[in-house]
């Protein structure tokens, strides 16, 4: 098995607007799809990030500091999981069910032992 890591992404305002409601049921569909992760021995760890950071790049032996997270992208990544799976296949099923996928993307990506 190897470990994958799903980069959640959509762009800042996503859920923004909605009722209570639809947010709640959205919450109660990430609890279920995180279950199923953690029942089929998949999960391993899950974290939230803040909306805002700092992207650095170094031009011409100057680092430069920029804010925010998404200079060149409409989506931010707003967390992230980690989970097991057999190959990408498997780690795609794994992710198919994530809520995300209403509202943003997954970017899927193996970790490389070293």
């Amino acid at each position: 098995m190897s470990k994958y890591l799903f980069l959640i992404q959509h762009e800042p305002d996503a859920y923004t607007g909605l009722s209570p409601g639809t947010m709640q049921d959205i919450l109660r569909r990430y609890g279920t799809w995180v279950q199923r992760l953690k029942e089929s021995g998949a999960y391993l760890a899950s974290e939230r990030l803040a909306n805002d950071g700092r992207t650095l790049r170094k031009e011409q032996d100057r680092l430069r500091v920029s804010d925010g997270p998404y200079i060149e992208s409409k989506e931010l990544v707003a967390g992230f999981y980690l989970v097991e799976a057999r190959d990408y296949e498997h780690a795609v099923e794994l992710a198919r069910d994530c809520p995300v996928l209403d509202r943003g993307i997954i970017e899927i990506r193996q970790l490389v032992a070293g």
